[in-house]
């Protein structure tokens, strides 16, 4: 597993599990996100995605998954039609912790909300010459982002920037993470809470 170049501004991250948005892609695996670095990209086969205001879910399982001093959390890529540009966001109010799913399938329920504070933009690389990624300037602007996703999401391990603003040198992630059932679904106020989820036992 290698660093993602591509967002150093906002700190060293690694691709853990992708899956693409692409209406073109209809051929899907079992497996609900494709594994990190495989060419062969497998899509949804959906045209955009609506993650505003929803619900994930999974059943995961940790074999001795080491972050490093990094955290795993959701994340997704859209485009900002203002701004022209790409945008990534990591939703780090909820990251996951492999520990408490160490050697058994463990539920996993995160309340994924449209609120910029709950979300990091990975920003760009500022030594690429492409321009192509940005962040979204405002609310508004990001919410419209996050109701059309329409590139792709899955799970990243990212780390901060050091103190002094430079980009610290990161041990990869190792170990596995096994995920058995993955859904992002729309949340009603009468389901049972995230809270009662994780404690469950299915």
């Amino acid at each position: 597993m290698e660093v993602d170049t591509n967002h150093l501004d906002s700190g060293p991250l690694y691709l853990f599990a992708i899956a693409w948005t692409d209406s073109r892609l209809s051929t899907f695996p079992v497996a609900s996100f494709d594994v990190a670095a495989d060419e062969k990209r497998r899509g949804l086969g959906v045209p955009c995605l609506n993650l505003a205001g929803t619900r994930l879910t999974m059943r995961a399982k940790s074999e001795a998954l080491d972050l490093h001093g990094g955290e795993l959390v959701f994340w997704m890529q859209s485009r900002d039609h203002y701004i022209g540009k790409a945008v990534n966001y990591a939703f780090t109010k909820s990251p996951i912790d492999p520990r408490l799913m160490q050697g058994e399938f463990r539920n996993v329920c995160i309340e994924l909300t449209d609120s910029l504070d709950d979300w990091t933009c990975l920003g760009t690389n500022k030594s690429d010459q492409r321009l192509i990624y940005g962040c979204s300037p405002n609310q508004t602007q990001f919410r419209e982002a996050l109701t059309n996703v329409i590139y792709n999401l899955g799970f990243i391990v990212r780390y901060d920037k050091s103190a002094d603003g430079s980009v610290p040198v990161t041990q990869a992630p190792t170990g596995a993470l096994l995920i058995s059932d993955i859904k992002i679904s729309a949340q009603f106020a009468d389901e049972e809470s995230c809270d009662s989820l994780r404690a469950a036992r299915w």
